[in-house]
């Protein structure tokens, strides 16, 4: 298994988790764990940055997406950095078109009121 980390930082209105290695069922748990600190105190938007994910499977997309669904849905959840490859899956899954996607965080950070995907 790659080195996998997560970290956070605040970017209003964003709170950024940068998400690093390979996101999978072997590390779903640390990732949920963290998300979930997170929705115990109120954000305006959480900003998931995949830039420097390697991998990515089913687990990973629940994450993003349950907590796309406990923040109300709207514009309260965006991703960043997606490779090609994830984008095709969050195309196919109907995800493009629920969760704001960014190319990058500057991007998102320049369109801090909603999405554009």
């Amino acid at each position: 298994m790659n080195d996998f980390r997560v970290s956070t930082e605040i970017h209003p209105p964003f709170t950024v988790i940068n998400v690093y290695g390979e996101l999978d069922i072997a590390t779903e748990p640390e990732l949920r764990r963290r998300v979930e600190g997170i929705l115990d105190h109120p954000t305006a938007r959480l900003l998931f940055d995949l830039s420097d994910v390697e991998f990515l499977d089913s687990t990973g997309l629940q994450i993003i997406f349950d907590t796309y669904v406990r923040l109300g849905r709207g514009h309260r959840v965006a991703v960043c950095g997606l490779s090609p490859r994830v984008k095709k899956v969050f195309d196919a899954l109907g995800l493009s078109d629920e969760i704001d996607i960014y190319a990058d965080c500057a991007d998102a950070f320049s369109h801090p009121d909603g999405g554009l995907t």
